[in-house]
């Protein structure tokens, strides 16, 4: 059973000879053999954590016991964006402001706050530039007039849409005071989209990328989470969104981003902390192609994922044909992603004593990998599954790419609605610098192109971007064949 990658034929079936032992010798030597694997997993994975990160991670989650995130963005219609604001009130008697924000700060807002209390956001048109809404100035609720109940670790996502035509901010919330958030543990962070950057922003380096798996709210706090640009968005380009793995960091996709057509393509990068939740980090890049689609008008564009980020990116599809009135990925090429889990995840949640969150849902048969593969998987997306063979590890079952395991990458479900199928032989990290991964990334993407009647004009229409080819091929990758 082969592969072919440019007519190179390599057996995935390596040979595993086992001691040949009789009755009950050969039972206890299994057993033996066996409680050697889990200990040699269980010292692998705490040998990637040293004692400092395990630490700083206990710390980092006993505090998400305590703090909620109340995140998302204001949409204006008609309202400059330089007299734009946004409060936060904690709900008592009278309303306390806790929190505030102007101008393009206002436009995306992330905050950590206490829980078991209620909060109200007050978006709105600050005419007189005083920083809170008076009346007659157009402001727009979340939250009113129940508040929104935060419960430890939990993160609600709002989107507050602002006009000219809203409504007065009731009486409630235009009573004078000064903010009171310091004293009451309340900080706000990053959330953005469309923030410009270069590759020598400090939060694309592996340092910031280990720092997102083994203290994520230290992460949250100092880089924030969201979508950077390297140029100001250009309507006549297709957006191409790439999402790192875990542990992993942008710059890991510098070679790749540097290689590309820039004519016709503009990068972004989601950039997160990999130890969160997946589901959270999926839940937070949809709010965030929300307010890029709501900001650009753009109806296409392109994920590219490696590793856990596939995970998070197949998710975020998925949420999007839920919640916006118009999906935009076109396509989705995931690279080395362990859609079957990993073994060290499961190890971890038994064995380790302190758990990374994400672990929960890497876990083999865990619900999020459960509820991935249950959703209908939409056919105007054309997922091109890529995979990596070179490698080996000796706390892996059978192979890998030296990371994970090829039974993982090629889980039926995921091969069920692949377009298509390719393996590489390349270890799970080399697959990012792959001249040949890039070459064949470079020529799916054509299939996504742009009108020629789109060219110049002011707001692209609904449809300026088509899918070329999105038929599904029957063709199917079987243990030891490919397809391209």
């Amino acid at each position: 059973m082969a592969t072919s990658r440019n007519g190179d034929s390599r057996s995935f079936v390596r040979p595993f000879t086992m001691l040949q032992v009789k009755g009950r010798e050969k039972t206890k030597m299994k057993m033996i053999l066996w409680r050697m694997v889990l200990g040699g997993l269980l010292l692998q994975l705490l040998a990637c954590a040293p004692i400092k990160r395990m630490v700083r991670l206990e710390e980092n989650l006993d505090t998400f016991e305590t703090q909620g995130a109340i995140a998302g963005a204001v949409w204006l219609t008609d309202v400059p964006a330089e007299q734009a604001g946004l409060v936060l009130y904690e709900m008592a008697t009278p309303m306390r402001e806790v929190a505030r924000l102007h101008g393009d700060d206002a436009a995306h807002f992330g905050f950590l706050v206490p829980m078991g209390r209620r909060y109200v956001l007050a978006a709105f048109w600050d005419k007189n530039g005083n920083g809170k809404p008076d009346n007659g100035e157009a402001t727009q609720l979340a939250g009113w007039p129940d508040g929104l109940l935060m419960e430890a670790g939990e993160t609600r996502y709002q989107q507050i849409n602002l006009s000219s035509r809203s409504p007065a901010a009731p009486a409630q919330l235009q009573q004078p005071g000064g903010l009171q958030a310091a004293a009451d543990g309340i900080s706000s962070f990053p959330f953005f989209a469309g923030r410009e950057a270069d590759w020598g922003e400090r939060s694309f380096n592996r340092q910031s990328g280990t720092q997102g798996v083994w203290a994520p709210l230290d992460f949250i706090a100092h880089n924030g989470v969201g979508i950077y640009f390297f140029e100001p968005y250009r309507k006549d380009k297709i957006p191409v969104l790439f999402i790192h793995g875990s542990g992993g960091y942008p710059q890991q996709w510098r070679q790749f981003i540097t290689g590309m057509d820039h004519d016709r393509y503009q990068p972004w990068v989601f950039n997160y902390p990999s130890g969160i939740r997946l589901a959270t980090s999926a839940d937070a890049l949809v709010e965030l192609i929300a307010k890029l689609q709501h900001d650009h008008g753009f109806s296409d564009m392109i994920i590219v994922a490696h590793s856990v980020g596939g995970l998070v990116a197949r998710q975020t599809i998925l949420l999007a044909e839920q919640r916006l009135p118009q999906q935009p990925v076109r396509q989705l090429l995931t690279l080395s992603t362990p859609w079957g889990g990993h073994t060290l995840a499961e190890l971890g949640l038994e064995k380790a004593p302190v758990v990374v969150p994400s672990w929960q849902d890497l876990a083999p048969g865990s619900d999020f990998l459960q509820q991935l593969f249950a959703q209908t998987w939409p056919q105007s997306v054309s997922h091109y599954l890529m995979f990596s063979y070179r490698g080996r590890n000796l706390w892996l079952p059978g192979n890998s790419d030296g990371s994970v395991s090829i039974s993982s990458q090629l889980l039926p479900q995921a091969q069920q609605a692949a377009t298509r199928i390719i393996g590489y032989d390349e270890t799970h990290v080399s697959i990012l610098n792959s001249d040949a991964v890039l070459k064949q990334a470079m020529r799916w993407f054509q299939s996504v192109s742009v009108d020629a009647g789109c060219t110049g004009v002011a707001t692209l229409p609904q449809g300026c971007l088509r899918q070329v080819a999105t038929r599904h091929d029957s063709t199917r990758l079987v243990p030891g064949s490919a397809t391209q």
